[in-house]
C-alpha cells in the first residue's frame, strides 16, 4: 500500500516539476530533478548525458525509449512505445513530434509493430510523425509536418508525406 502511494506521489511531483518548465525563464533547464528522473525511468526511458524537455512528454504506457546525449524535445512530444525507440546523440525536436511504433492490419486488426531508430545529429521540424519501422540515418533533417514511414539513409533534408529527400536542399 505504501509503495503504491509513493509511486503516485512521485508521478504527481514529477509532473508538477515539469509544469514549471512552462515558465519561460526555466524553459531550457536541464532535467535534474529526482522526481522527474524517477518518473521517466518508470515509463521505460533511459538516457546518457543531458536531456532537455520543454514540457511533459506524452508516454501513455511503459515501453523502451533509449536516448543519447544532449537530446531536446519540444512541447506535445508523444512516444507510443509498443516497441523500442532508440534516438542518438544531439537530437533536436520541435514541438508536436510523435513516435508511433505500433499499428494494426486494416482487415483484421492484428497487431503489427517494429522499432524506430534515429541516428546522431538529427533535427525534426514541427509536427513530424515517425511510424513503426523507420530507420533514420545520422545528420538528417526532417521538415515540418513530414511523416517518416521507412528508412531515411542518405544525409540530407527530407520533407513531405511520406518524407522524401529534398533535392533542393543540396544547393
Amino acid at each position: 500500500m505504501i509503495a503504491i502511494i509513493f509511486d503516485q506521489l512521485t508521478e504527481y511531483l514529477a509532473k508538477a516539476n515539469l509544469l514549471l518548465l512552462k515558465d519561460k525563464s526555466l524553459r531550457h533547464s536541464r532535467i535534474s530533478c529526482l522526481f522527474v528522473r524517477y518518473w521517466l525511468m518508470k515509463k521505460g526511458v533511459s538516457w546518457r548525458g543531458n536531456l532537455y524537455l520543454n514540457a511533459i512528454p506524452y508516454i501513455p504506457f511503459k515501453g523502451t525509449l533509449v536516448l543519447g546525449r544532449n537530446c531536446s524535445f519540444g512541447e506535445d512530444t508523444s512516444f507510443y512505445l509498443h516497441e523500442r525507440v532508440t534516438i542518438g546523440d544531439n537530437f533536436l525536436g520541435a514541438p508536436g513530434i510523435a513516435f508511433v511504433t505500433g499499428d494494426h492490419e486494416v482487415n483484421n486488426l492484428n497487431y503489427v509493430g517494429s522499432e524506430i531508430k534515429v541516428g546522431k545529429n538529427v533535427w525534426f521540424g514541427f509536427g513530424v510523425v515517425v511510424l513503426a519501422g523507420a530507420d533514420i540515418n545520422d545528420n538528417v533533417r526532417i521538415g515540418a509536418r513530414s511523416v517518416v514511414t521507412k528508412g531515411v539513409y542518405p544525409t540530407g533534408v527530407y520533407v513531405g508525406v511520406p518524407a522524401r529527400l529534398n533535392n533542393r536542399s543540396a544547393r
